[in-house]
């Protein structure tokens, strides 16, 4: 998919970090937006935001994308607006840190609701839109590079986005054998400087549990990563940038497949999963003291 004018661009998650990020990188190639949310003040301030700095169409519709009705609600929506769907991003996302075996029930579930359900709601839903339509078009989900290797305390995001990469890998497998003219892609991102971690702890029905010793330090390491991450607008270039060029895997840098080939290199070889050293941690974070 070269040109992006006129497109209509169906963006979840899409009230800040990624999503808006995205948001505002289609709308300066001309393209028309949807933004789905949860968070019904939000969504509309930017959908406002944008269409006042862009000049963009953007509709804004309250969606939680856990419910099935939700996202078909959210579909209704763009082809009584626009008449069609030539983008899908699947890009709302949760992600909550705890030890796997301290997970509460509904801590997996909210995790799982948003992050695979989210993604499962809208390729049932909009995938068929696409494909009777019968031009070009594109399905982009958002995974990790948590869905390409695991880090310890989170358990659940890494499953939910391990989850996310095999269902975008089924999905364009599919759409190939049918020589279809959708096709798909998944993004990895690494550290990217959002508040997704900070959103959902406020989100999440669990106060979630204490970590025990070197975990904590994992965990902080991990939050701080994100705050020092690369800013959402690199990965709405990368985004672009991927789509022109018909590319599935959309991982920011090459490196960042470096945790998926030890990975492999692990399983080839018989040898077992290794956390990092935890002084390779503090060194690079200095000031975190290793946990009694």
């Amino acid at each position: 998919m070269q040109e992006f004018e006129n497109k209509v661009v169906v963006i979840t998650g899409g009230a800040a970090g990624i999503g808006f990020a995205m948001a505002k990188r289609f709308a300066a190639e001309g393209a028309r937006l949807v933004l789905a949310d949860i968070n019904e003040d939000g969504v509309r301030q930017a959908a406002d935001d944008l269409a006042a700095e862009t000049g963009a169409e953007v509709l804004a519709v309250v969606t939680d994308v856990s419910k099935a009705e939700s996202v078909q609600d959210l579909a209704r929506a763009t082809l009584d607006r626009f008449g069609a769907v030539d983008v899908l991003i699947n890009n709302a996302g949760i992600g909550v840190s705890d030890s796997t075996w301290d997970t509460s029930i509904a801590d997996w579930e909210f995790t799982l609701g948003v992050n695979v359900w989210g993604v499962i709601h809208g390729v049932r839903t909009f995938v068929p839109i696409m494909r009777e339509r019968g031009e070009e078009a594109y399905v982009v989900n958002t995974a990790s590079l948590a869905g390409l290797g695991t880090v310890p305390t989170l358990g659940a995001y890494c499953a939910s986005k391990h989850a996310v990469v095999g269902l975008t890998e089924a999905l364009h497998l599919e759409l190939r054998v049918l020589e279809s003219p959708v096709r798909a892609a998944v993004l990895c991102p690494s550290f990217v400087n959002t508040a997704i971690f900070s959103n959902s702890e406020k989100m999440r029905p669990s106060a979630g549990s204490d970590l025990e010793g070197n975990l904590a330090l994992y965990d902080e390491f991990m939050k701080r990563g994100i705050g020092g991450g690369v800013e959402p607008g690199e990965i709405a270039d990368l985004v672009l940038d991927g789509l022109r060029k018909n590319r599935f895997w959309l991982v920011p840098v090459a490196e960042d497949f470096a945790q998926s080939q030890t990975r492999v290199d692990e399983i080839v070889e018989g040898r077992n999963p290794e956390p990092g050293p935890i002084d390779e941690l503090l060194a690079q974070l200095p000031e975190l003291e290793r946990p009694e």
